[in-house]
C-alpha cells in the first residue's frame, strides 16, 4: 500500500510537471498563453495543444493504468517493459524527461514489467520555485535542480494546473541534492564577465583595449615611480589592497611588481624577450602584445624580497608565495598560471602572477584545480 501511495504521489508529480512543461517552448522559457500551440517532443517534433478536459483525461489515464494495474509483488499488468511507459509518457512530455522517471525506478524481468524497491525520483522544472531546507533524514535523487550546495534537503513545491483552477502544494520531499556546476558557473559569469575577460594565445585583446577606470592601489610596489605599471582596474586595484593588508596581519611582506601593461608597451616588453631569447622561447613567458593579460588591468606580478624583488619560480617555496597559492582565491585572485597547466594556459608556470577574477569565481578555480581557461571552456564561453 505504501508502495502504491508513492507511486501515486510520484505520477500526481509527474503528470503536472510534464502538463508544466507543455506551457513552454522548452524548460525555463516564457510560458505561452493558454491558447498556443506547444511543442511537446522535441525529437519528434509533435505540436500539441491542451485543454482542461485534456488534463483531467490524461491524469485519469495515469492513475488508471499506472496506479491501479501493479500487483501485490509490483508486478505492472498492462506494461511489459520499461520501454512501454516511456513510449507512452512521451505522448505528452519530454522522451528524456520520461525515461528519466521510468529508468529510475521500474526494471526490465524475465516475467515483466516491476516497479523496484527504490524510492522514486521528484521529477522537477527548473521554471518552478522551490523552496529548500537543509536536513538529515532520508532523501531522493533528485535531478535539475541548481543549488550551490551539494547536501541534503527537504523540499516544498507548489505546482499549478495550466488553468490555476487546481493546485498540488506544500509536496514535501527529502532529497539530496547534487551539485550542478555548469548552471551555476553560467550564473556567475553572468554577474562577473566584465572581469572574466581572457587574453591568451587564442583569444587576443585588441590594440585600442584600455579598462575603463585604471586605479593605482595604495599597496607597496618595488619601485617607486608613477609609473603605469602601479595601476590596476579599480575593483581589482580594490581587492589587491585587501590581499596585501591579510599578507601583513600574518607577518608576509608583498611587493607590487607590475600591473597594468597597454598594448604598445607589451611589445616593447616582448620585443625586448625576443632579441634575448629568441621568439619561440620568449613565448613560453612573455605575450605578444594583445595576447597579456596586463592589458587588461587585472593582473599584477608579486614578488618579495626573499627573492630579491625577482619575478622567478623559487618564490613559490617562500614563505611568501606559499602564503599567496593559499590564500589568494579569498581576496579574489587566482594563480594564473599554475604549474602542470601549462598545455592550457600556453605559459610557464608562474607562481608570482595573480589575477583578479573575483571571491566566487576564484574559490571554484582554486578548489577544482581550474585554470581560467578550464572554467570558461566548461561553460562553452570559450573552445
Amino acid at each position: 500500500m505504501k508502495k502504491l501511495l508513492i507511486v501515486l504521489i510520484s505520477i500526481a508529480i509527474l503528470v503536472v510537471g510534464c502538463l508544466q512543461l507543455t506551457k513552454s517552448t522548452k524548460p525555463g522559457d516564457s510560458n505561452l498563453d493558454e491558447n498556443s500551440t506547444n511543442e511537446i517532443n522535441e525529437d519528434n517534433n509533435t505540436d500539441k495543444s491542451l485543454t482542461k478536459e485534456d488534463v483531467d483525461q490524461i491524469f485519469t489515464e495515469f492513475n488508471n493504468r499506472f496506479i491501479q494495474e501493479v500487483d501485490e509483488n509490483g508486478k505492472v499488468k498492462k506494461f511489459s517493459s520499461k520501454s512501454e511507459i516511456i513510449s507512452f509518457i512521451s505522448e505528452v512530455a519530454y522522451e528524456d524527461l520520461a525515461a528519466q522517471y521510468v529508468n529510475s525506478y521500474y526494471e526490465d524481468r524475465e516475467d515483466g514489467l516491476y516497479i523496484t524497491d527504490k524510492e522514486p525520483p521528484l521529477l522537477l522544472l527548473l521554471n518552478q520555485d522551490y523552496e529548500l531546507k537543509e536536513m538529515t533524514d532520508k532523501y531522493h535523487i533528485v535531478q535539475n535542480i541548481d543549488s550551490e550546495e551539494q547536501g541534503k534537503y527537504e523540499l516544498i513545491a507548489t505546482i499549478d494546473n495550466l488553468n490555476d483552477e487546481w493546485v498540488i502544494e506544500d509536496i514535501k520531499v527529502d532529497i539530496e541534492v547534487a551539485r550542478n556546476p555548469k548552471n551555476r558557473y553560467k550564473k556567475l559569469y553572468e554577474k562577473y564577465k566584465d572581469i572574466l575577460i581572457i587574453a591568451n594565445k587564442q583569444i587576443p585583446l585588441s590594440s585600442d583595449f584600455v579598462p575603463s577606470e585604471l586605479v593605482a592601489p595604495d599597496v607597496v610596489f618595488r619601485f617607486k615611480e608613477d609609473v603605469p605599471y602601479r595601476y590596476l582596474e579599480a575593483e581589482a586595484a580594490y581587492a589587491i589592497e585587501d590581499l596585501f593588508a591579510a599578507a601583513l596581519e600574518d607577518e608576509i611582506e608583498l611587493y607590487g611588481a607590475s600591473g597594468y601593461r597597454s598594448y604598445n608597451t607589451q611589445k616593447i616588453v616582448f620585443e625586448s624577450n625576443v632579441a634575448k631569447y629568441g621568439e619561440e622561447e620568449a613565448n613560453t613567458f612573455s605575450a605578444r602584445p594583445g595576447e597579456s593579460e596586463h592589458q587588461t588591468g587585472l593582473s599584477l606580478d608579486v614578488t618579495s624580497r626573499s627573492v630579491n624583488m625577482g619575478l622567478t619560480q623559487k618564490f613559490a617555496d617562500t614563505k611568501e608565495g606559499k602564503w599567496l597559492k593559499e590564500n589568494a582565491y579569498k581576496h579574489g585572485f587566482i594563480i594564473r598560471y599554475p604549474k602542470g597547466k601549462e598545455d592550457i594556459t600556453g605559459y610557464m608556470y608562474e607562481p608570482w602572477h595573480l589575477r583578479y577574477v573575483g571571491k566566487e569565481v576564484a574559490e571554484i578555480i582554486d578548489s577544482n584545480d581550474l585554470t581560467l581557461e578550464e572554467f570558461l571552456k566548461s561553460i562553452d564561453v570559450i573552445k
